[in-house]
This record gives structure tokens, C-alpha cells and sequence, in this order.
């Protein structure tokens, strides 16, 4: 395999990896998504679903692994929510979007650190 080279001030995140259809996934700094096929040796870049990737800095976005699928969870402490979205199709990069909570206990000064844990049977989490 070749050197991976990422476009210009692109780096991957320093979150753990997850392993979703026979690839690796890594968020980057610049809301995208780095995907490494782990049988073909190849790697490409797409971009997190638009809604999550606009807007303020202040988003917790966190990939996932959910019944063989990459769920993502989107916590917004500026405007007090959380959405969750999964990969419906990993081929065509399609996401849908699950659950969308609004947190009216946010403190905006001192926001609170949550984040899943875990998603369960229950569909969404």
C-alpha cells in the first residue's frame, strides 16, 4: 500500500477507531469521516452529514458501532441538544438521522460532559 496522504491541515482525530463493514473509521479535525478498507488496503474521505458538519465549534461528535452499522452522535452544547445519525447505506455515504434529544438542563457556562456509552436494542439507543 502506498503512503496515505490527507489534503491539505487534515489530520485524524485522536478518538478510538471503529470497525464498520470491513473498514476502519477515524473522525478528522476538519468534519470529515477517514475510512481505511482493511482487504483492499485503500482508504478515502467523505464528509459527516451536513447538519452535523455546519455551525459552531462546540459540537461533541463521536462515531460508533451499532449492529453492523456507523451510528454517529451529535451533541451540541451551544444549542442544548444531542442527534444521533446512522450510515443507512455504507456504499452511497447515505446517513438518516434517528433521535434528536433537547437537553433542557444545559448549563451554558459550565455544559456538562455526556456522552453514550453504549447503544442497547431499543433501535436508536
Amino acid at each position: 500500500m502506498d503512503e496515505v496522504k490527507l489534503p491539505y491541515e487534515e489530520s485524524l482525530h485522536r478518538m478510538t477507531k471503529v470497525s464498520v463493514n470491513g473498514s476502519l473509521h477515524w473522525l478528522t479535525w476538519k468534519r470529515n469521516i477517514f475510512a481505511f478498507d482493511v482487504k483492499r488496503e485503500s482508504y478515502y474521505l467523505f464528509p459527516l452529514p451536513l447538519p452535523v458538519s455546519e455551525g459552531n465549534d462546540n459540537k461533541d461528535v463521536r462515531l460508533n458501532e451499532y449492529k453492523g452499522k456507523l451510528p454517529m452522535t451529535c451533541i451540541d452544547r451551544e444549542r442544548n441538544f444531542m442527534e444521533i445519525w446512522i450510515m443507512e447505506d455504507h456504499d452511497r455515504k447515505q446517513w438518516r438521522k434517528k433521535a434528536f434529544d433537547k437537553h433542557r438542563g444545559f448549563n451554558k457556562e459550565k455544559p456538562p460532559h455526556i456522552s453514550p456509552l453504549a447503544f442497547c436494542n431499543a433501535d436508536v439507543c
